[in-house]
């Protein structure tokens, strides 16, 4: 018996933030994926924009480069710190990336910069995602009322694909 299904699901993207949920969608994403043949995951991984008062020089407080420990402005120290947050998550996720690989599936890492929310439903319209499988914290009552700005209801109600949130 094939326990192949012809579905559309073919690209499955699993959005990153390195918290438990994620990888419980990182699990349903490879079960999923063994069932749909030629599928493949993408682990993608948002780092957050940072912003730096321009007070902090103003004041007088000094920024030093992770690299040299020589004193940089806010713009050297923001470029470094991001280029470092970038390798770290890319460290990691390679770990997730073998995980899938070793259940057979095809897996790419992706690490990009800017809002969460808004950098994966760009991704996913512009990469023709099929799924999105991705975490998301089971609320009741008034905390449901006020998470709704998160990242996952975001993209489940903005993304151009069906979104599988995992809790």
């Amino acid at each position: 018996m094939n326990n192949t299904v012809n579905m559309s699901f073919k690209n499955i993207l699993v959005p990153f933030d390195f918290e438990t949920l994620s990888n419980l969608a990182l699990d349903n994403a490879i079960k999923i994926a063994k069932f749909v043949k030629d599928s493949k995951i993408t682990i993608l991984h948002v780092v957050e924009e940072l912003v730096i008062p321009p007070t902090v020089e103003a004041f007088g407080r000094q920024l030093y480069s992770f690299k040299t420990g020589e004193v940089v402005t806010g713009s050297v120290y923001v470029k470094e710190l991001y280029h470092e947050m970038r390798s770290s998550a890319l460290k990691k996720l390679e770990k997730k990336k073998q995980k899938c690989e070793k259940a057979g599936i095809s897996c790419q890492i992706i690490v990009i910069l800017g809002i969460p929310k808004e950098q994966i439903v760009k991704y996913v319209r512009e990469q023709k995602i099929d799924l999105v499988v991705m975490g998301t914290v089971k609320r009741k009552g008034i905390s449901k009322i006020m998470t709704l700005g998160s990242v996952a209801r975001s993209v489940s109600e903005n993304a151009s694909c069906p979104v599988m949130l995992v809790h």
